[in-house]
């Protein structure tokens, strides 16, 4: 897939790379013609054709040493050879690099996508020129009919091949799936979901429970029923108190 995306990325930053060219073919149009009027002695640069070539092989790094020797004769010659090398080393160069980053970043994503469309085609037409009993053994291997397990004990439903994956690469803090146990026939009712409200009824039970006397059943008995007045004492003796103290105020 990312071999087959990076070939279409490559096709389409052809545009970048011919831009740089014709900027290239450009400065070197623009400095011969610079270097062709000055008076010199050099035959490397002595007109328009030669002095094009002449740079063109300094940017391609294959212009002899021993020549720079004679650009040297003529100052303005090397001041002019010097621009041009640092407008092609420093802006050029770099700016070609920047431009094919950017376009590539920008057409990974996308090149992704048409890298798919592009493998399903050619898989289409592999499939027409296959015949019946090759695919029918195709079909048969790669197992579809059987369900996929998710995870250990955890079966899933069928039509799929299951792949594995590392954890770190989609980490989830939170799992959405709910699993419920039990039998996944269609005839069988959706599980309710515990609300809240369930939780702290099964809390209250809990405390309730810790909260009752060990003893005998009478004696829990006789708990049970003492503690509806005991709370209804205490709050008619919390009255009481709160009533005599006002009087006292008075």
């Amino acid at each position: 897939m990312r071999i087959s995306a990076f070939v279409l990325v490559c096709l389409r930053v052809m545009a970048e790379l011919g831009l740089f060219l014709l900027a290239l073919c450009f400065l070197i149009f623009a400095f011969a013609t610079s270097i062709s009027t000055l008076k010199h002695g050099i035959p490397d640069f002595a007109g328009i054709g030669l002095a094009g070539m002449s740079l063109l092989s300094i940017c391609l790094g294959i212009f002899p040493a021993e020549k720079f020797y004679d650009i040297e004769e003529s100052i303005w010659v090397m001041l002019v050879v010097c621009s041009f090398l640092v407008l092609v080393g420093a802006f050029l160069l770099n700016l070609l690099v920047a431009q094919l980053n950017r376009a590539y970043s920008e057409l990974f994503l996308d090149m992704q996508g048409y890298a798919r469309l592009n493998r399903a085609d050619v898989i289409v037409s592999t499939m027409a020129k296959s015949g019946r009993k090759r695919w029918a053994q195709f079909l048969q291997s790669l197992r579809l009919d059987e369900k996929l397990e998710f995870n250990e004990g955890d079966i899933g439903l069928a039509g799929g091949i299951s792949a594995s994956e590392p954890a770190s690469v989609h980490p989830t803090t939170v799992d959405t799936v709910i699993r419920y146990g039990g039998s996944t026939s269609t005839a069988q009712p959706w599980p309710e979901e515990e609300l809240d409200e369930d939780k702290f009824a099964r809390l209250e039970k809990l405390i309730l429970r810790v909260a009752r006397p060990k003893g005998t059943p009478r004696a829990r008995k006789s708990y049970a029923s003492n503690a509806p007045s005991q709370g209804a004492s205490g709050a008619e003796s919390s009255d009481g108190s709160s009533s005599s103290e006002e009087e006292s105020d008075d």
